[in-house]
């Protein structure tokens, strides 16, 4: 059975409840800077306020990281939650 690790990219739009936001973003900057492996993630950008995603893309000597290229769409989207969720 294949795991995420047996591949080169990951791409994926993580679950945004729960802590799997930060848990995939800490998985992805390992494989990449461990390994070499690429990844495109779908994420909100409210996740860049937040201080996990800070201590997670720092290098360890504390500089801004050198290895992560943001994509912005060239016009806005929505997500549309289903009834109950998104809060």
């Amino acid at each position: 059975k294949k795991t995420p690790s047996d591949y080169r990219t990951m791409i994926t739009n993580p679950p945004y409840s729960d802590d799997h936001k930060e848990k995939c973003l800490r998985f992805a900057l390992g494989q990449l800077r461990n390994h070499g492996k690429s990844f495109l993630l779908l994420l909100p950008n409210y996740i860049a306020t937040k201080d996990y995603y800070r201590n997670i893309i720092s290098m360890k000597d504390g500089s801004e990281p050198n290895d992560i290229i943001y994509i912005i769409p060239s016009s806005p989207y929505e997500y549309d939650h289903p009834e109950g969720t998104g809060k």
